[in-house]
């Protein structure tokens, strides 16, 4: 699992986005990826959905409290409304960090954690998405980002969505048949 929240990641993509400097020197390069096939769900490379997988990392963790201030906002605030969806009884937000998991397993969630789930990959997405844009166009503004490419299967919606403000083209794997 990456932690796109952590300021290391921003730092990493900066430098990593560098070698799109030589494409924007080159007249025959019309564009570069920021990644390839990342795993946006439960599959081979993370066998979490992200909320699973976040809860993992260590409390104050900078993913970790991004997951917090997010599901807090969700909830605007309203705990028992969260404890109920996730069949919970935290005391404050903040009971979150020390967690290692919200739920004992995903696949009996309610209908309410599903869609926070799918809304967290969309929020993880957006964090990544903008992060590779940015350093991008710092390192060579005038190349076309090609995405992370994506592979056919997992991805979801929100995910799909959260890409499209920063890229200028979503390619997919598809290795269906």
């Amino acid at each position: 699992l990456r932690d796109f929240f952590d300021p290391a990641y921003a730092a990493r993509a900066a430098i990593d986005a560098a070698a799109a400097q030589e494409c924007g020197a080159d007249p025959y390069c019309i564009g570069v990826y920021s990644d390839n096939e990342l795993s946006w769900g439960p599959g081979l490379r993370q066998t979490l959905p992200f909320i699973d997988a976040y809860m993992k990392l260590p409390a104050g963790a900078p993913g970790k409290r991004a997951l917090q201030a997010f599901l807090e906002t969700r909830y605007a605030g309203d705990l028992a409304a969260f404890n109920a969806a996730w069949k919970t009884s935290l005391a404050s937000w903040d009971a979150i960090q020390p967690l290692a998991a919200l739920s004992a397993d995903f696949r009996l969630d309610s209908a309410q954690a599903r869609a926070d789930r799918s809304a967290f990959r969309g929020h993880v997405a957006e964090r990544y998405f903008r992060v590779a844009h940015d350093a991008l166009r710092a390192a060579a503004p005038d190349v076309l980002i090609l995405g992370a490419r994506f592979i056919a299967y997992g991805q979801g919606a929100a995910t799909i969505a959260a890409a499209g403000p920063f890229v200028a083209v979503l390619s997919v794997n598809a290795y269906e048949w």
